[in-house]
């Protein structure tokens, strides 16, 4: 039995990136297995009509089902965790109606949503990451190293097994 995957991503669908990067790869696996895909959605791309009607008849040509949810800025950290809360719950019923037993997540606010669904179903969890947030940010200055908010975030992207990098 071929095992279905919920795909989350915090980009979305209605931009290049989204286009480019996850849509593309999603496309040839989802010849092989059924993908579910949550993205969150930016107002002014969900406005385009026309373009958010084509884009979903091609995402649906390609097997995939997409859920996009809105994406919400302001003020950041509680619209932030308002999107956790959205995005784990719809994957938590995607997870269990449809019996989906892998949770893909694209990044960091989506692999928080996928944690918590494989700890409340045991599905597995792929971590998808292009570089390490927390060296990101404190590269550019914005957190301070030492700081524990840093260690807490590098320290949970490696499940506790990259901290000699």
């Amino acid at each position: 039995m071929t095992q279905g995957v919920l795909y989350i991503s915090y980009d979305g669908m209605l931009e290049p990136l989204g286009q480019s990067q996850v849509l593309a790869y999603l496309k040839r696996l989802a010849a092989d297995r059924p993908i579910h895909l949550i993205s969150f959605e930016k107002a002014d791309d969900w406005a385009s009509v026309s373009e958010r009607e084509r884009l979903a008849r091609d995402i649906a040509a390609s097997g995939i089902v997409w859920h996009p949810l809105r994406y919400h800025k302001r003020p950041t950290a509680v619209a932030t965790a308002w999107d956790i809360a959205c995005g784990t719950g719809l994957g938590l019923w995607l997870v269990l109606r449809h019996r989906l037993r892998i949770v893909h997540a694209r990044s960091y606010v989506p692999s928080v949503m996928a944690l918590a669904i494989k700890r409340l179903t045991g599905v597995k969890y792929l971590f998808d990451m292009r570089g390490f947030w927390a060296d990101e940010r404190a590269d550019g200055q914005l957190w301070p190293s030492p700081e524990p908010l840093y260690t807490i975030a590098r320290e949970s992207a490696c499940f506790g097994g990259c901290a000699s990098l």
